[in-house]
């Protein structure tokens, strides 16, 4: 189990570490707030959104276990559930680019948003369960250690972009 030890560390690190950079602008952060105000969200809307992103990762984190409960390896439903997460705010990123801010721009965030937050509510439960996986019970707090200081240095790193 602990055989490759340091490569899944580096691994696990690395997928914390580029989530922490892009984090800030979608949940941590006054950002989100100061971009949806721009885009004309009432003060309703700004308050509505942390419960939005705690309802549908909540929701689905509920279901989660079942996607992955019964197979053996779990690496490619990682992979895919992490991609399916970062593809609503991927899409959002290139209509944005593309149209610019657009009427309809505000309810297509929201919508995507919403994708986004269940989408979180899955990766964790896979997440965790992936790494209990690959550590064995002695290694596993160390590895955490390792994966979860990756992501607040880039936390902050995303904080300053």
């Amino acid at each position: 189990m602990d055989t490759h030890f340091g490569r899944n560390v580096l691994g696990i690190s690395l997928v914390e570490f580029l989530w922490g950079l892009g984090m800030p602008p979608v949940m941590e952060s006054t950002f989100l707030q100061l971009f949806l105000r721009q885009l004309g969200a009432s003060s309703l809307l700004l308050g509505l959104i942390p419960t939005l992103a705690a309802l549908g990762t909540a929701i689905s984190g509920l279901f989660s276990y079942r996607l992955t409960a019964h197979l053996r390896r779990k690496r490619t439903a990682v992979i895919l559930v992490h991609a399916a997460t970062a593809l609503p705010m991927l899409v959002f990123g290139l209509v944005l680019h593309f149209t610019g801010s657009a009427p309809g721009t505000l309810p297509l965030f929201l919508v995507l948003y919403a994708f986004f937050s269940v989408a979180v509510g899955l990766i964790l439960p896979v997440w965790q369960n992936y790494l209990m996986k690959i550590f064995s019970e002695k290694r596993a707090v160390p590895a955490m250690a390792v994966m979860m200081t990756a992501q607040s240095v880039s936390k902050v790193l995303g904080s300053l972009f």
